[in-house]
């Protein structure tokens, strides 16, 4: 299918390379550092940065490769120049993968986006819908909350409208919280592989900057 006008807008934002197998990490539980137990898993998660210091969930901008892999494990993959993937994750309770971006040398952006499958594209809306609460919950009232459509489309609030132009990549759900250092972006999209997906970016606001950091808690999310 040709290109729409989102998924090149969004194909910056979201690779979307497909990765091998092994076991799944869980970034969330109750462990009090945001990863749930897990065996032999691709990342073994060690949280190296004190809550105080974090920008975004075990993260601070700036880190170096050696400070991420120390973190997050090495079962990494190099996809590009400066950037770096992981698999098998579990986020927000969806499978995942993550991208780190680093620019000499330093942590300038994390990507995370679902692999998970549905049927019906509309249970993909009840997922973002789902999250987008929880990032309310966690960051507060988010500085846009809209449905993006394509130029020249008819919009709609009917449910099914929407998750039939998502589907045929005409428009795009998408919200944006900004918390101390840290731009949140969540959207709903279809990308350029044909596959409906949740993906959630986290970058520095000003990189010069390290005001407050992002709250304490719920750091799967």
């Amino acid at each position: 299918m040709k290109k729409t006008w989102i998924a090149i807008a969004l194909a910056a934002m979201l690779l979307t390379a497909s990765c091998g197998g092994g076991e799944k990490v869980y970034i969330e539980g109750d462990t009090g550092d945001g990863f749930s137990a897990g065996t032999a898993p691709t990342a073994t998660p060690v949280p190296t940065i004190a809550p105080d210091e974090r920008d975004f969930r075990g993260m601070k901008w700036g880190m170096s490769l050696s400070d991420i892999t120390h973190s997050e494990g090495n079962g990494y993959k190099t996809v590009a120049e400066g950037v770096i993937r992981y698999a098998d994750l579990i986020v927000g309770g969806f499978e995942s993968e993550s991208e780190y971006t680093l620019e000499e040398g330093k942590l300038v952006q994390c990507v995370y986006y679902t692999t998970h499958f549905h049927n019906k594209t509309e249970d993909y809306i009840a997922d973002y819908t789902g999250l987008q609460t929880k990032y309310t919950e966690k960051y507060g009232t988010p500085k846009y909350n809209e449905k993006k459509w394509g130029e020249g489309q008819t919009t709609s609030e009917d449910i099914a409208e929407c998750a039939k132009a998502l589907d045929e990549g005409r428009m795009m759900y998408r919200t944006g919280w900004e918390c101390g250092n840290t731009r949140i972006n969540l959207v709903l999209f279809k990308d350029t592989d044909a596959k409906v997906k949740i993906g959630i970016r986290y970058q520095p606001i000003d990189k010069n900057v390290s005001s407050d950091v992002a709250p304490i808690g719920q750091e799967d999310i």
